[in-house]
């Protein structure tokens, strides 16, 4: 037996919400209607969290982890100055793969930059 990636698969009842300003991401995540046994519509707005500016502690880590991406690397970041600090330091980097359950805005400053 193959198990899909995606959890939902494996409910036995399914319910999703659809936002219309929820991002749209592709991938193994899509679902068709006929797999849903209901779904609730909510528009509104996505809560934002705008960073901080940066303390000098996340500015000396974010200019000292960088150094430890020779070539290629992955990078899990979280909230708060530190990961947008090292996201910062990494615009020179190529090839890097981000893991991580949200999008802080460090790393859509690096996406945007290729």
């Amino acid at each position: 037996m193959i198990l899909s990636p995606l959890p939902a698969r494996h409910c036995r009842r399914l319910i999703v919400e659809v936002n219309h300003h929820m991002p749209r991401v592709f991938g193994d995540s899509l679902l068709h209607v006929s797999e849903v046994d209901a779904i609730v519509e909510h528009d509104a707005p996505l809560v934002e969290l705008i960073p901080a500016a940066p303390k000098p502690e996340a500015e000396t880590i974010g200019g000292t982890l960088p150094s430890w991406f020779a070539g290629r690397g992955h990078n899990s970041a979280g909230l708060g100055g530190i990961p947008n600090a090292v996201c910062l330091y990494l615009e020179g980097h190529k090839d890097l793969g981000i893991h991580t359950e949200l999008l802080c805005p460090g790393m859509v400053h690096l996406i945007k930059k290729g």
